[in-house]
Parts: C-alpha cells; structure tokens; sequence
C-alpha cells in the first residue's frame, strides 16, 4: 500500500471519527434540554379538580375539559339553563383557563360574569346556568 492512500484512508477515518463525535454531543445536548424542559413543566404542573357544589360530585380536570348538557362534553351538567357546549377549561401557559363557549345564559367566575378566558384559581367558583362548581388546584412538586 502507497503512503498516499495509507494517508488518505487515515483521513477519511479521522473525518468519520470527527462526525460521529460530533452528532453523539448534539444528540446528548439534544437530550439534556429535552430533559429540563419535562422536568420544568413537571415542577410547574398542576392538578385540578371542579367540585359539583350541588352535588359534592368530583371532576378531574383534564388538559381540555368541555362543560354543558351534551353527552359529548368531558362534564355533562344536567340542567335546562345550561347550553349544550357551554364553557370549556383548558391548561396552557402553565395555568388553567375558563371560557364562556357563547352560551345562552353565560358564565360566571365568582360571580361576575365572564366575557372573556380567565385564569383560574383555587378556590374559584364557577357558575354554569344554574349550577355551582368550586375550582381545587394542586401543584405537583
């Protein structure tokens, strides 16, 4: 073998070696900042619950929950004041949100009427036609 192909190949393999470094550090960055983000929105998670105040009734709140009298809503509110789609609940930016669906008789947040999305705290309460839910939040650590 010629010293000019013998170095060529020595070359190439450094060159492979170079790549294959380099892609093995972006891939474990990749995976670090991958790694915080899920540990930060874990830290910052929060369950929550609505309380049927009618009823004692416990909901879990999902990441979209949908409220009214249809049976196609997460909380199916049983109540003929209360539209079929009538306020939905969402967790984003790290907090929930209520918003009136533009129902017939509205919505209430501590009873005022909503005309826009809110945040919602613990303890909130929250009207839907007739009926009376109170908001319980808890933060995962």
């Amino acid at each position: 073998m010629s010293p000019a192909l013998t170095l060529f190949i020595l070359r190439v393999a450094l060159a492979i070696s170079l790549y294959i470094f380099l892609g093995m550090l972006a891939w474990l960055i990749w995976q670090d900042v991958r790694g915080q983000r899920i540990g930060q929105s874990a830290r910052t998670k929060q369950n929550g619950r609505l309380i049927h105040l009618g009823t004692d009734i416990d909901h879990i709140l999902e990441t979209i929950t949908s409220l009214g009298r249809s049976e196609v809503n997460t909380i199916q509110v049983n109540d003929h004041t209360v539209s079929s789609e009538h306020a939905l609940i969402t967790f984003r930016e790290g907090h929930w949100w209520l918003e009136d669906l533009r129902s017939r008789n509205g919505t209430t947040l501590n009873g005022q009427l909503l005309s826009s999305a809110a945040v919602l705290t613990n303890g909130d309460l929250i009207g839907i036609g007739d009926e009376l839910f109170r908001v319980e939040i808890a933060f995962i650590t």
